[in-house]
């Protein structure tokens, strides 16, 4: 065959029907490739849902010895988890779906998240964001206290920020996925994290090096964030995440058991 002669009406090989997954780097770029604009979209949803929360860290760090400012900030920061905390959800929601493979539009998968588990998502991101937020100070007062560095405390307050924000995944993946109400979600977070650090010690190092990569390098973390960077970040950490979901929850099978719960509302409401 010439090289302009390429016979486009031919069929290919195709891909075979019980071929497995990649997985890895391979399994990342598949989805990269095949998703990118609805990774990337999600991901800049959540950063505009984020700039109340940039700006009031921003000007509590510029208040810091007023401390009526610094408490206006901090007031400030936990409201805006009522955008923040629904747009986490919705991301991981639509995450998920493509790690299934399961296909979707965009914005209808997207605001159906969002109006499902608001009022969860916004209660679980104020706790997870506010023990962060405390955790950081912390450190903050701790390194620059002048005094000599206690790598104990220090230790221990990294330990808590770790499971802060592995438990906060957990929370998002149960929201996006089940019927569950808080209490029960927070503590199996909090076992998932303890239980699973084979997977959860990566997501958590990934989801800390990202956070402290966005605060060192501000502003122009706010360009590679534009760039959908921390929703691909989403997406690696919910690889190394999401098997332990399946493992635990069944996921698959509760997800079948509501299409076809849907398919059955929807066809009565056409009859």
């Amino acid at each position: 065959m010439g090289l302009f002669r390429f016979n486009w009406n031919k069929e290919g090989p195709g891909v075979p029907k019980d071929a497995p997954r990649k997985k890895g780097a391979a399994r990342f770029f598949e989805i990269v490739a095949r998703d990118y604009s609805q990774i990337w979209l999600s991901g800049l949803i959540l950063l505009v849902c984020a700039v109340p929360m940039i700006v009031s860290v921003v000007f509590g760090v510029l208040s810091w010895p007023y401390l009526g400012l610094v408490g206006i900030a901090a007031l400030v920061f936990l409201v805006s988890n009522v955008l923040v905390g629904p747009a986490l959800a919705a991301m991981h929601t639509l995450i998920v779906k493509q790690l299934c493979d399961e296909p979707c539009f965009f914005w209808h998968a997207y605001k159906k998240a969002w109006k499902s588990c608001w009022k969860q998502a916004t209660l679980i991101s104020m706790l997870f964001s506010a023990i962060c937020g405390m955790e950081c100070v912390a450190a903050v007062l701790h390194l620059f206290s002048g005094g000599s560095t206690n790598p104990i405390l220090l230790g221990m307050i990294m330990l808590g920020l770790y499971i802060a924000v592995v438990s906060w995944l957990y929370s998002l993946l149960q929201l996006s996925q089940m019927d569950i109400k808080t209490g029960p979600l927070l503590k199996n977070s909090l076992l998932l994290t303890m239980g699973f650090l084979k997977r959860s010690l990566p997501a958590g190092l990934i989801v800390l090096a990202v956070g402290a990569g966005m605060i060192l390098f501000f502003p122009l973390t706010l360009l590679l964030a534009f760039l959908g960077i921390p929703a691909f970040a989403a997406l690696i950490v919910d690889m190394w995440a999401w098997p332990v979901m399946e493992q635990v929850f069944h996921i698959s099978d509760l997800r079948a058991e509501r299409r076809e719960k849907e398919r059955a509302e929807e066809e009565a409401a056409q009859a």
